[in-house]
């Protein structure tokens, strides 16, 4: 396992040349995260079977899903079950949803940082609409400029 904290990365920007700290951690120490969380409880997993008393989480989805009510209930999610899953006994998809999550910690909105948020798409709608069930995957404070390119940028306009 990679060390559970998140990294700093100091990164130049390409286009506007800012230089912007990077917190971020492993994938794979989010999703064991995720997998591990006891609050996280049997009703909130996505299983095809979810009729049977003990779903079976290797279940394949249905050729004729009727409707589409969740991550895993598209065609996308078929075609790409059908293309990648080789051991349906051992393998699941497991869809990565992503989202931007901005927030300003100072009063005249200096202070911003932005989280990009992971979670799993076997989890149903109502589980991933809980925080817990989301992980920070990456976290970016306010930029800083590496050369000054803001006149260039401000003499196009005016």
């Amino acid at each position: 396992m990679g060390k559970k904290y998140a990294q700093p990365l100091e990164k130049v920007l390409p286009h506007t040349k800012y230089k912007v700290k990077i917190y971020r951690r492993h994938e794979r120490d989010l999703v064991e995260s995720l997998l591990t969380d006891p609050r996280l409880k049997d009703e909130d997993w996505l299983f095809f079977d979810n009729e049977n008393v003990e779903p079976d989480p290797f279940a394949p989805p249905p050729n004729d899903l009727e409707q589409i009510g969740d991550l895993n209930k598209g065609l996308a999610y078929r075609e790409q079950y059908k293309k990648l899953i080789t051991k349906p006994d051992k393998q699941i998809l497991v869809p990565l949803p992503l989202y931007f999550d901005g927030a300003v910690t100072e009063q005249f909105d200096k202070l911003q940082i932005t989280a990009l948020k992971i979670s799993l798409g076997i989890l149903n709608l109502r589980a991933r609409d809980k925080e817990y069930s989301w992980r920070a995957l990456v976290l970016v404070s306010n930029y800083t400029k590496e050369d000054s390119r803001g006149q260039e940028f401000i003499s196009l306009f005016f």
